[in-house]
């Protein structure tokens, strides 16, 4: 891996994190995994999962664990449903479902809050 993977992947935690800290331990958690030979890609999904799980950023905390973990991954990752499905081993038709759940409780939620 070179430094210039480590700033995608860190970059892709922070949008993840609820803060710095969080985003750091989110991207030594995806890089010091056994294994290696992953892609920059791949890396940066570990990352996102990581940080959706132990400190989400807001208003992503705010929605249910599948629910942001389908929406994180697609927006800040740019992963298809079913490379998230196979990411998650989820069905593909249960991400769709989260993702769709998920942003209509985000765009309630900026309705309610005057946002939009």
């Amino acid at each position: 891996m070179l430094s210039a993977d480590l700033e995608w992947i860190y970059g892709a935690a922070l949008s993840a994190s609820s803060d710095e800290e969080s985003a750091a331990d989110a991207t030594r958690a995806a890089v010091q995994r056994p294994g290696g030979g992953e892609s920059r890609r791949e890396l940066m999904a570990r990352a996102v999962a990581h940080a959706l799980v132990s400190s989400p950023a807001d208003p992503l905390g705010a929605l249910t664990a599948p629910e942001r973990e389908a929406i994180g991954l697609a927006r800040i990752v740019g992963m298809s449903v079913d490379e998230i499905a196979e990411l998650t081993g989820r069905a593909a038709g249960d991400v769709k479902s989260s993702m769709l759940s998920g942003l209509k409780r985000l765009a309630g939620g900026l309705s309610a809050a005057g946002a939009v």
